[in-house]
């Protein structure tokens, strides 16, 4: 897990200790194609590194992008802590990995470049 963590551009930078403390907090699984990582309007702030496959994002049921891996997915939620702005769903097999609110205050608090990252990723989105 830290290997598909520390692969992220997001967490590349993280040192191999702070990665294994959040190991409890994160998980990596498989999604088949249609699988539904994110819902629009769904109160959540899990945050999601698709590391392999392709995501399909829908804003109000129309597609908006396609997007590839490696890819992060739910930053908006994270950033402005409302409902979910669009839903994200698998267009292919993929591989992501689920980082919870605890382990990401736990990374921001330690390396304050991440929230940094994820706000520059939120912003680039609007």
């Amino acid at each position: 897990l830290r290997r598909v963590l520390k692969n992220n551009p997001l967490l590349n930078k993280c040192s191999n200790a702070d990665l294994d403390k959040i190991t409890g907090h994160v998980s990596f699984k498989q999604y088949p194609a249609g699988h539904a990582l994110i819902r629009q309007d769904d109160i959540d702030q899990t945050l999601f590194i698709v590391t392999e496959g392709e995501v399909d994002v829908y804003v109000d049921g129309e597609l908006r992008s396609t997007e590839k891996s490696p890819e992060v997915c739910g930053e908006m939620s994270v950033v402005e802590g409302g409902p979910r702005q669009a839903s994200v769903v698998c267009g292919t097999e993929c591989k992501a990995v689920a980082i919870n609110k605890k382990a990401l205050r736990f990374l921001i608090k330690k390396h304050p470049y991440v929230w940094k990252d994820i706000i520059r990723m939120a912003q680039e989105r609007k």
